[in-house]
């Protein structure tokens, strides 16, 4: 998670490790014996004043109040699975799931009072886990009542990727995850010569406005943007979809996968149904569904241009003007345009609220 920035939870069996993060720098750090094994293991005292005073002691914490926690390690990752259970999320990916705080406190005091029984019948809480659980949410719900973050976000990763991390060159520590990776599964997938930076590059001047957020999400699309070449043609938009909105990529929210996965659908099909789309428009936002539209039918049109060969999108200018999406071609070149790239211009103007116009160089 590049961005993360607040406090980190570590809960093993033995301890609660605590890190203040901020932008990519760690801060103060504290180690408490309050893991759920030691908990049950040390038949001394009530477990509940051990968790509240070991949590007391951390002064630092006090300064970090408010910002996000990120929680990590199987048990609070057993606590996430179970609260997505409940909630009916649509998607069960545990990397980067986020629960208001308020709302995981209130489940993790329900939950640190279930017996073992009790909790064996709950879906989605592993057996290895009934007998831990109860303690981890004591841990959760004092460490979030100390801290009063508004969100809290949890890891799918841990000690053991931190470890591989680090012994990576700085160069490639220095990588965005969720580019990295689309560099190297979009170069599998890729049929044709065209490369991503030559798309990205085509679309930059069509996109000035966006977020480095955005940029990110742009940078992944234009390396995933011939992900369902070898599919049937009637179905490339609905595997694609499915295959964005489930890739096991680290480096963005559950947002970021919803407005990924509808760009590369939009790149396959100008009008998708919306039962199509069902997971990710309950993910996303305005804002996200407005970006994933205008992304998508920019790809399609790209596309359209180019063949997918190399060499001929710097030819062609797409240019955003205040009140029309521009398509500025040579004159030698513009008896070859066709009826399908008016059309993929027009549906790529429209997500931006413009009209379209194709003018001679």
């Amino acid at each position: 998670m590049p961005d993360a920035n607040g406090v980190i939870g570590d809960l093993g069996g033995g301890s609660l490790e605590l890190v203040a993060l901020a932008d990519g720098r760690l801060g103060e750090s504290s180690t408490l014996p309050v893991g759920p094994l030691r908990l049950m293991s040390s038949g001394r005292g009530d477990p509940k004043r051990m968790v509240v005073d070991a949590i007391e002691s951390v002064r630092w914490l006090r300064g970090e109040a408010g910002k996000t926690f990120y929680a990590v390690g199987g048990a609070w990752r057993s606590f996430a699975r179970l609260h997505m259970e409940q909630a009916g999320y649509p998607l069960h990916i545990i990397h980067h799931y986020e629960i208001a705080a308020e709302e995981a406190r209130a489940v993790a005091r329900l939950i640190a009072v279930q017996s073992a029984k009790s909790l064996e019948k709950m879906p989605g809480v592993s057996r290895r886990r009934v007998d831990t659980l109860p303690l981890a949410c004591l841990a959760l719900d004092r460490l979030l009542a100390a801290l009063k973050p508004k969100t809290v976000v949890f890891s799918a990763f841990g000690l053991r990727e931190g470890f591989y991390h680090v012994r990576l060159n700085e160069a490639e520590q220095a990588r965005h995850p969720l580019i990295a990776f689309a560099e190297e599964q979009g170069a599998g997938w890729r049929r044709f010569d065209l490369s991503p930076a030559e798309i990205f590059d085509w679309l930059t001047p069509a996109f000035a406005d966006e977020s480095p957020a955005d940029r990110i999400l742009r940078i992944a699309a234009c390396h995933l943007s011939d992900i369902s070449w070898n599919d049937h043609p009637d179905y490339r938009a609905e595997q694609a979809y499915v295959r964005v909105l489930h890739l096991p990529a680290p480096g963005m929210s559950h947002r970021d996968r919803a407005v990924l996965a509808m760009a590369l659908t939009y790149r396959y099909k100008s009008d998708p149904k919306s039962a199509t789309m069902d997971t990710a428009l309950r993910l996303s936002d305005g804002k996200g569904k407005a970006f994933a539209r205008r992304l998508g039918a920019c790809l399609r049109l790209a596309y359209n241009l180019s063949g997918g060969a190399p060499g001929l999108l710097p030819q062609i200018s797409l240019r955003r003007a205040d009140r029309d999406l521009r398509l500025i071609v040579p004159a030698e070149l513009k008896r070859a345009l066709g009826d399908v790239t008016a059309r993929r211009l027009q549906t790529a103007a429209e997500a931006f609220d413009l009209k379209s116009a194709i003018v001679t160089a």
